[in-house]
């Protein structure tokens, strides 16, 4: 009977570890976005809660300085996806000196829970320095302050000309990071 006890006791211990074992590792653990992407066929059986035309949206950071603003030629709004599909998209990204990273492109999508920005076709932007980039796909994260892609990157300034695949563009640092397959030409 006691032998009993004790194995009954030891298995609860046991129980009793291994949940808490797993609610510290579901506390701990970092949560990521989830990142599904959708080609437009699937986009045309949903049913946008609200569609738009002409629209322009902005935000501010806590100390109510203008961190971006966005204006499209359309939007729909999927309220069970917390998502905004664009088209015909131009994002303005402010910094705290006043410079502006302008990007434009074709097709748009907004993160309403994030406030992250994804951008796709034909991206042009224009960099503070007359700087001039161009690339398929863009990336914007809001929480840091980051555009990235993972697409080739064509950029131009006064004469000197990179091409590369991926990029990442730290705007608090203003530093710009080509990430491979990197060729330069033209004349600085």
């Amino acid at each position: 009977m006691i032998h009993f006890r004790r194995i009954r006791l030891l298995l609860i211990i046991t129980a009793i570890g291994i949940i808490a074992t797993v609610v510290i590792i579901a506390i701990l653990t970092e949560r990521r976005q989830l990142i599904i992407k959708s080609d437009h066929k699937s986009q045309m059986h949903q049913t946008a809660a609200v569609s738009l035309k002409e629209v322009a949206y902005s935000t501010v950071n806590k100390e109510n300085f203008k961190e971006w603003d966005l204006q499209a030629r359309t939007a729909q709004y999927y309220k069970n996806e917390k998502r905004v599909v664009l088209e015909d998209v131009v994002v303005n990204l402010y910094r705290p000196d006043g410079s502006v990273y302008h990007l434009r492109g074709e097709k748009g999508e907004y993160n309403t829970e994030t406030k992250d920005i994804a951008m796709s076709g034909s991206i042009y932007g224009n960099l503070p320095d007359n700087t001039t980039v161009q690339a398929e796909s863009f990336y914007y994260d809001n929480a840091h302050r980051i555009i990235k892609t993972d697409s080739l990157v064509r950029i131009q300034r006064n004469g000197l000309r990179l091409e590369g695949v991926g990029m990442i563009v730290e705007l608090d640092k203003e530093k710009l990071t080509l990430l491979g397959k990197v060729k330069a030409s033209g004349n600085k």
